[in-house]
């Protein structure tokens, strides 16, 4: 498995996330998470598997790096330079229809991020009824196990965010925010509702 190269430069998301910020976590915890996987996964019946099917079918080490190196890059695909803001259309209105508005979505992400006592990730998801919510987890707990779609993910453990903002979660919750790629989250949105709409369709029509 090789490690997924960055759509952007290291210093493409200043202010909010510096390039060496964005370089140790990219090159020190990401790679070394593909790296640390290989190794496991190496002359086992494993060894030509991809990440989603290793976190499905396995447990112990070998699940735990496959769920870093897949939630890292899921994670750095959402982000991007510009301040990428979201559109008019369907997604933006079931976000609405989910949360009232943009706003309330992001002070909620940023209320659940915070207040989430262990380190791991915090999500963005469609559940199995088509509706988006948000999912904060431990390093254990992934959407793909429970028949949710991701949307976007954010790291909060230290490595993700210290060397910018110490221990100051809640600055690089809202910092990251901010470098959301929108267009990139609206396509997953898009794509999710393909799939269950094509998923309750072939249901109905048995």
């Amino acid at each position: 498995m090789k490690p997924q190269r960055l759509p952007y430069e290291y210093d493409a998301l200043k202010p909010f996330i510096s390039p060496d910020m964005l370089k140790v976590h990219y090159e020190q915890y990401y790679q070394a998470c593909i790296k640390k996987l290989n190794i496991l996964i190496s002359k086992t019946i494993y060894e030509n598997a991809d990440a989603v099917t290793l976190i499905k079918i396995t447990k112990g080490p070998i699940f735990h790096n496959a769920v870093q190196a897949w939630n890292h890059t899921f994670y750095f695909r959402g982000l991007g330079p510009g301040c990428i803001r979201i559109n008019k259309g369907p997604f933006l209105n079931a976000i609405n229809g989910c949360f009232g508005s943009f706003g309330f979505l992001k002070a909620a992400f940023v209320k659940y991020a915070v207040s989430l006592h262990a380190q791991g990730w915090i999500w963005l998801v469609v559940n199995s009824d088509g509706v988006i919510e948000i999912l904060p987890g431990n390093k254990s707990i992934h959407p793909l196990l429970n028949d949710m779609i991701p949307l976007l993910n954010c790291d909060i453990c230290e490595h993700a965010y210290a060397i910018d903002y110490q221990n100051d979660r809640t600055s690089y919750i809202e910092a990251f925010i901010k470098a959301i790629n929108w267009e990139v989250v609206e396509k997953r949105y898009m794509a999710a509702v393909k799939q269950i709409t094509k998923r309750d369709s072939t249901y109905i029509s048995f």
